[in-house]
């Protein structure tokens, strides 16, 4: 019973992963390179697909349901990573993940902490 409920655990993990990645891609859409978006847009095409994403085997001899995850989750999970890993990418390329530099600061050394 306890592997069913972690598998299940998994699962809603994988589904919140990908509400994640489609709530910063549409914050950020107005932000990164329209190439970076259309190429973000296909790779999520088809990723709302319902594919199976748990499987079970009855065992003949007894009776017992054996539940395990289906190579459509690993496939998801991998390209979900793969379009995670380009939103980030692009937040960085469009200056969002670090706070923008004042023009009169711009390429002076900052030095930190207490010079005694």
């Amino acid at each position: 019973m306890e592997s069913i409920d972690i598998i299940r655990l998994r699962i809603d993990a994988l589904k919140m992963m990908r509400a994640y990645i489609l709530q910063l891609k549409d914050n950020v859409s107005q932000y990164i390179k329209k190439e970076t978006s259309l190429m973000i847009n296909l790779k999520l095409k088809g990723i709302d697909a319902h594919e199976e994403l748990l499987k079970n085997d009855k065992n003949q001899i007894s009776g017992e349901n054996n539940y395990y995850l289906s190579t459509n989750f690993s496939l998801k999970l991998n390209r979900l990573r793969g379009i995670k890993s380009l939103l980030i990418n692009a937040c960085g390329e469009a200056e969002l993940l670090m706070p923008k530099r004042e023009e009169e600061v711009k390429g002076k050394i900052t030095v930190v902490g207490d010079e005694d």
